[in-house]
């Protein structure tokens, strides 16, 4: 069973930290902010977007899943409108394919404007996935 959103607090609270320490470290620009995140990661990221979807200009789900989300969050559809980027591996043996279903379903839910690619790899983003998410990043840069 995946985890359900409450499970991402503890990481939740270090990604917290590490995005307040930026501004020193890098001088990053609190005000344009990306999530971005591979399987596990991608899970986080999505439990970032929901649970502070103002906070973040788009998100990134790369061979991942969704946390459980209960559906009255849904129905206030905090990703509204925010790009996402959804890619999904069609032989992924870690994330199959109902949970790759679920996690597109959430995010549409959510109200994520989403771009959902599907490729012939397994549990890694392939030579077109990588072209894809690069497009994907200089659409946004513009």
């Amino acid at each position: 069973d995946w985890p359900p959103l409450s499970r991402f607090e503890a990481a939740k609270a270090a990604v917290d930290r590490f995005i307040g320490a930026l501004p020193d470290l890098y001088d990053a620009d609190l005000d344009d902010l990306y999530l971005m995140g591979f399987s596990q990661g991608a899970g986080l990221a999505i439990a970032l977007a929901l649970q502070e979807p103002t906070r973040y200009h788009g998100l990134v789900s790369l061979v991942g899943f969704a946390p459980r989300v209960d559906d009255t969050l849904l129905a206030t559809k905090p990703l509204l409108n925010m790009p996402t980027l959804m890619s999904v591996g069609l032989t992924d043996d870690r994330i199959p394919a109902p949970i790759a279903a679920h996690c597109r379903q959430t995010l549409i839910d959510a109200g994520a404007e989403l771009t959902y690619r599907e490729y012939d790899t397994g549990h890694r983003l392939n030579r077109d996935g990588m072209h894809d998410l690069a497009a994907w990043w200089r659409d946004r840069a513009g």
